[in-house]
C-alpha cells in the first residue's frame, strides 16, 4: 500500500474514532474498504486499523496475555513502544484473553487531578457492540439517555465502573466487534445494565 491511500484510510478511520466518541453511545462502522488483513496476529483486523491511526513513536501499549508476533506486529505498524499495564497509554484487550482481562484494566492508569487527560484509552474486542447485554447510557452528549448493548465475555462494566469513582480521573473505552463496528464510552457516560434485556 503507498503512502497515499494508506493516509487517506487513516483520515477516514480517525474520522469515524472521532464519530463515536461525538456521539457517545452509538456504534459506528469502519469501511471494509478500509480494513486489511494481518494474518500475523490474533487481534480483530479493525482493531489493528484503530491502532495504527491512534498509536505513534510517544505513545506507550500493553495488549493483555499477546503473544510476542501480535506484540511485533503493533510496533511494526505503529512505531508505539510496549508497556507494562500501569503505564501503558492504550491498554487493548484482545477477544480471547478474557481470563486475565478485568486485572489488566485495574491496573490501567487514570491520570490525575491536576492532569486527568494522562489516562489509558482501553481497547477492548468483543463479540458484538450491536446487540448482547443491554445498558442505559446517560451523560454529556447524550440527548436524554441511549440504549446500548455490548456481547463480551468478561465483566467490563464493573471494572469500568471501578475505575471511573473519582471523576475527572478514569479511562476512556471503544469496544470494537469483529465485523468492523467500534462504540466509544469516555468516563464520562454513566451505565445502568437492564436486567434481562438483550440489546439487538
Amino acid at each position: 500500500m503507498d503512502n497515499k491511500t494508506r493516509a487517506y484510510r487513516t483520515q477516514k478511520i480517525f474520522r469515524k474514532v472521532l464519530q463515536s466518541m461525538a456521539y457517545v453511545g452509538r456504534p459506528v462502522r469502519i469501511p471494509k474498504e478500509c480494513i486489511s488483513e494481518y494474518p500475523d496476529n490474533r487481534l480483530f483486523p479493525a482493531t489493528m486499523e484503530i491502532l495504527q491511526t491512534l498509536l505513534d513513536t510517544t505513545t506507550g501499549f500493553f495488549c493483555g496475555d499477546a503473544d510476542e508476533n501480535t506484540v511485533r506486529e503493533i510496533r511494526l505498524r505503529t512505531s508505539a513502544y510496549p508497556e507494562k499495564p500501569e503505564a501503558a497509554d492504550f491498554i487493548v484487550i484482545p477477544a480471547d484473553a478474557a481470563e486475565n482481562a478485568a486485572r489488566h484494566v485495574e491496573a490501567a492508569k487514570t491520570g490525575t487531578i491536576y492532569d486527568p487527560h494522562c489516562s489509558a484509552t482501553v481497547l477492548i474486542e468483543c463479540r458484538s457492540v450491536l446487540r448482547g447485554s443491554a445498558y442505559l447510557c446517560r451523560g454529556p452528549g447524550i440527548d436524554a439517555a441511549i440504549r446500548i448493548a455490548v456481547q463480551c465475555s468478561w465483566n467490563w462494566e464493573k471494572s469500568r465502573r471501578e475505575k471511573n469513582t473519582e471523576f475527572p480521573l478514569g479511562i476512556d473505552c471503544i469496544f470494537v466487534d469483529g465485523e468492523g463496528n467500534l462504540l466509544s464510552l469516555p468516563r464520562t457516560a454513566k451505565l445502568d445494565r437492564q436486567p434481562g434485556k438483550e440489546g439487538v
